[in-house]
Order: structure tokens, then sequence, then C-alpha cells
């Protein structure tokens, strides 16, 4: 049970690092200022490191 919900959870956050990825590519074809681009490029990072701590309690759980 408890593994089926991180996998679900695990699944989310590839959609959300995604639809980030699609939205920091918007964001280098259109006008923009460099504190948009340091935004978009934090908030990437900050899910990235998420998303890792999730695979790593993922294979934890597992054992």
């Amino acid at each position: 049970m408890k593994s089926d919900l991180l996998l679900v959870l695990f699944i989310i956050w590839g959609i959300v690092l995604v639809i980030e990825l699609i939205w920091f590519d918007f964001l280098t074809q259109t006008p923009h200022t460099i504190s948009d681009i340091a935004f978009a490029m934090t908030v990437i990072a900050v899910t990235t490191v998420i998303g890792s701590t999730g695979m790593f309690l993922i294979k934890s759980s597992k054992n």
C-alpha cells in the first residue's frame, strides 16, 4: 500500500516536471527578464531535488 502511494506521487512529480520544462521552454522563446529565468530555474531545481528524494524513499521502502 505504501509503495503504491509513493509510486503515484512519483508519477505526479514526473508530470509536474514535464510541465515545468515546457514552461521554461516557453519562457526562453518569448521576451523575458533575467529574474523570470532565474525563478523558473529555481522552481525546476527544487522540483528535481524533491523528486530525487522521492526516488530514494521509494527505493528504501522496498528494502
